[in-house]
């Protein structure tokens, strides 16, 4: 797969499949940068579950229906334990309509994905797990979570509001991060101080948070009635395990008037059992409830066309991940199939390895970066295929799968799977696959940049949101991704060289 930048060692990466391909015949590339520029527009509304949540949109009405209506809501760390409690299972019955009974019912990964496609909605980075619950606003509600750093790049827990936006009360921000939030007394947190050791931590979510609270995260914005919906979701990027069973979730504990009740964890995500079955189906993440999305209009795009990346603003009620942001680029693979796309650009530097380390870090620019191919039609799925003897290929490459050279830079090559062992077998290239069964298809290609170092003035973060490629690749200078399509034999005997400087 190439060399690594300086520096840097790179974790084994997810499984990424190997198969056997054909050859194809050149064929000349679309139109270029310059040509297509003003063709980026409002036309394309992209975030992905980094970006975006998969409960917005077509799902949006039926939130309010799976309302967590919490009866019991959890103790603070360091209160009196003297308050009843009880443990709520999955499968418990005489509850009403609605009621969680286990904590995070909603699972979203590459496991998930690939077993159940309704969860493949909004661009999900299958190099990521998400768990999400549904919650209920009530002044005297206090949530606490509970749980052990895990063994990843990245975590966060977000709140969200009823139109799913992220919100600030009290001077309080509704999304806690890795290095932000404070180990248990006598711990210590990875993110802060290097240490071989999983140790704990606590947040609090309560109606009325103080800014100088331990770990505090509000429930809901200021004036929020009772009774409204919210989400809440746990985010875990490049976990150490393929498997999200290991993955250390956070307990679920709520109190209300000195109730405690602790959630016990879904059991069988994929399955989604008992009442966390009945809860994905009221947010319509199951066949039964999924609405027919609407068709989207048609890309004002051709065949063999490409609109460059750009950075448009996040859409409204999007669950945005305010730690990440992201350039997209929409094309049609060209008719002549001996094409394929070829993205270039110099890579940002990222921890090593897959486990936590201290942030911010001298000389490391972003915490993560990856491209994730979808495609543009609605629900916008991340790319899903099944290979031989049924094993899954994603969409998804993230840093650590990504081939730098000795320069520093990396080249992304999407083409069919037919097409993978030829790419693969070019020096310094990553493969991303289009879908099997609609390969000729729109796309969308997203770059999302995760944490960047303060220092790191070439982030996406620093990009006008103006929907314009000129100006995201004045801001990013070489670290701006440049695509062209280009005949994949041209690609396996000049080099991704050639592609580059005869479509410049």
């Amino acid at each position: 797969m190439g060399t690594t930048s300086p520096g840097l060692h790179k974790r084994p990466s997810r499984w990424i499949p190997q198969v056997t391909t054909q050859q194809r015949t050149p064929s000349r590339g679309p139109a270029s940068l310059k040509e297509l520029s003003n063709r980026a527009g409002s036309w394309v509304h992209s975030v992905d579950l980094g970006e975006r949540g998969p409960v917005v949109g077509r799902i949006k009405s039926a939130i309010v229906a799976c309302l967590v209506l919490v009866t019991a809501i959890g103790v603070a760390v360091g209160q009196s334990g003297t308050a009843p409690s009880r443990i709520l299972l999955a499968g418990e019955s005489g509850r009403g309509p609605g009621v969680v009974a286990c904590a995070w019912p909603i699972a979203v990964n590459a496991r998930t994905l690939a077993s159940d496609p309704s969860l493949n909605i909004h661009n999900p980075d299958t190099n990521s797990d998400y768990w999400i619950m549904a919650i209920t606003f009530e002044p005297s509600l206090r949530i606490t979570l509970t749980g052990r750093f895990p063994q990843s790049r990245y975590m966060s827990v977000s709140v969200y509001d009823s139109q799913g936006a992220p919100f600030v009360t009290n001077g309080v921000s509704s999304t806690l991060t890795d290095f932000q939030i404070k180990s248990a007394r006598g711990e210590v947190n990875p993110w802060r101080r290097r240490t071989s050791a999983r140790n704990f931590y606590a947040i609090s979510l309560t109606s009325d948070p103080r800014a100088d609270s331990r770990n505090a995260l509000p429930l809901a914005p200021e004036g929020t009635a009772p009774g409204t919906s919210g989400l809440l979701f746990y985010r875990v990027y490049a976990p150490a395990s393929d498997d999200p069973g290991r993955v250390a979730v956070p307990k679920v504990t709520m109190n209300e008037g000195g109730s405690n009740t602790h959630l016990a964890a879904c059991k069988g995500m994929a399955a989604m059992q008992s009442e966390a079955a009945q809860v994905r189906q009221d947010l319509g993440l199951s066949p039964a409830a999924a609405k027919p999305a609407r068709p989207s209009a048609p890309p004002p795009i051709q065949p063999g066309e490409i609109v460059p990346f750009v950075l448009g603003a996040a859409a409204l009620g999007s669950t945005p991940n305010t730690d990440s942001r992201y350039l997209y680029a929409s094309y049609v693979p060209p008719a002549n199939q001996a094409d394929v796309l070829v993205i270039h650009g110099k890579a940002p530097t990222t921890p090593s390895g897959s486990g936590p380390a201290p942030w911010p870090a001298r000389g490391i620019e972003l915490r993560y970066w990856s491209f994730c191919n979808d495609l543009l039609a609605a629900p916008q799925p991340v790319v899903v295929n099944r290979l031989v003897r049924g094993r899954p290929d994603y969409g998804c490459r993230d840093d650590n799968q990504i081939a730098v050279d000795k320069l520093g830079d990396y080249t992304v090559v999407v083409g069919r799977e037919s097409q993978r062992s030829q790419i693969e077998r070019v020096p310094n290239v990553t493969f991303i696959p289009l879908s099997q069964s609609k390969p000729d298809q729109a796309y969308k290609i997203n770059l999302r940049n995760m944490l960047p170092n303060q220092d790191f003035a070439q982030a996406v973060q620093r990009v006008p949101p103006d929907n314009v490629p000129t100006s995201a690749a004045v801001v990013m200078g070489p670290y701006y991704p440049r695509a062209v399509f280009c005949s994949l034999r041209v690609l396996i005997v000049n080099g991704p060289g050639s592609c580059l400087s005869s479509r410049q």
